[in-house]
């Protein structure tokens, strides 16, 4: 929903289905502590099929996410023209692609 603001709070795991991805239309605050980042995973148990798409942030979707670590996302994050996201202190492990579009 383009209204809609889901906040994520420190030391949450997001697992993901194989494939699928999180579609930001609204706004979307991620924001972690070093010692409780927030995990964007996979949520398959099969090593060879954890890929997943990550996250769009579409239209006037926006966001800020901090002190995150995504695994297996590729892209992890995704923008497209105009959103807005700020990233800042996350890790990308075992992804392809981190960053795609001007985020």
């Amino acid at each position: 929903n383009t209204n809609a603001r889901l906040v994520i709070e420190p030391g949450t795991t997001l697992a993901v289905a194989e494939y699928g991805g999180i579609e930001v239309l609204g706004a979307l605050e991620a924001i972690g502590t070093v010692k409780s980042p927030i995990r964007f995973i996979s949520n398959e148990l099969n090593e060879m099929n954890r890929n997943w798409n990550g996250i769009l942030f579409q239209g006037n979707g926006s966001g800020r996410i901090e002190y995150a670590v995504f695994h297996h996302a590729s892209p992890s994050i995704s923008c497209a023209t105009p959103s807005k996201v700020t990233l800042q202190n996350n890790q990308y492990l075992f992804g392809n692609i981190d960053l795609f579009g001007p985020c």
